[in-house]
């Protein structure tokens, strides 16, 4: 039996992979996902672009203050 997490994946991950999808989006698409601490968004996240081939960049504050040393 699958779990809902990879149910959730397989689907989210068909819908990036669709042609017909991608031929009718604008540009610029963004999709917001939100959850209690540890319900496995940042997974998800991570799952996708592994999947298709994406390029993850990490611009969090926190993330750009410890790369360019001007956290104090």
């Amino acid at each position: 039996m699958i779990s809902n997490k990879k149910k959730l994946v397989f689907s989210i991950s068909d819908y990036l992979a669709s042609e017909t999808i991608h031929r009718n989006l604008p540009s610029h698409k963004a999709v917001l996902l939100a959850g209690p601490d540890g319900s496995g968004k940042e997974l998800l996240v991570h799952i996708a672009c592994n999947e298709l081939g994406g390029i993850l960049l990490d611009i969090s504050p926190m993330n750009l203050a410890r790369t360019f040393n001007t956290g104090k």
